[in-house]
């Protein structure tokens, strides 16, 4: 016969840090150097360069809902409003499988843009006890103009979204982003847009 010395709570508590990764210790520190990252990360989307935007992601990177601003994929949780007030919800989910699908998609993407202006705010970091591993929550705001026929007005696009990111320590020294989910996103387009929708 097996005895359990230990409270119900505690094997689910193991359990549930073994299957969804809940598990981890807030740290104010690791917070404010992957915070950092992002804010270079952001500068490097202005620039419109696919390799500077990726400079902090892993070799083996993974994007979900990546192509967000994009006429053909969009988040499965995207609340779209136009000016008229119209909504449309739950869009079908895409993700990036690589580091290269996701220069790949942010080539396209800066073709079709204008201007882009991205800032990430990092809400709360969560580290493992090997401190080589970090959950991230981010709240992110993009800002983007997308190209026109010539004599038009290009587009104007507002995204709020929040992230589910997960960083490592790459090669056990620095902290590189393995994988973004976006969990929520709100798209606000200009009056030139409804046409479109």
């Amino acid at each position: 016969m097996i005895t359990m010395t230990r409270p119900p709570f505690f094997v689910l508590a193991a359990l549930c840090a073994i299957v969804t990764g809940c598990a981890g210790t807030p740290d104010p520190a690791v917070q404010a150097e992957i915070q950092k990252r992002y804010e270079v990360q952001d500068a490097a989307f202005a620039s419109r360069d696919p390799k500077q935007v990726t400079a902090f992601c892993a070799a083996k990177y993974e994007e979900t809902n990546a192509d967000l601003l994009s006429a053909n994929i969009e988040p499965p949780s995207t609340f779209t409003v136009s000016t008229r007030g119209k909504v449309r919800v739950e869009k079908p989910r895409q993700t990036v499988a690589s580091l290269a699908e996701y220069e790949a998609f942010l080539t396209d993407y800066f073709a079709e843009t204008q201007s882009v202006s991205v800032s990430s705010t990092v809400s709360k970091a969560r580290v493992n006890d090997k401190k080589d591993r970090a959950s991230v929550d981010v709240n992110r705001r993009i800002q983007a103009t997308f190209a026109a026929p010539e004599g038009t007005q290009g587009m104007a696009v507002l995204v709020d979204e929040t992230l589910s990111d997960t960083w490592v320590k790459e090669g056990g020294k620095d902290w590189v982003k393995s994988k973004s989910e976006v969990s929520r996103s709100f798209v606000k387009r200009d009056q030139g847009s409804e046409g479109s929708e």
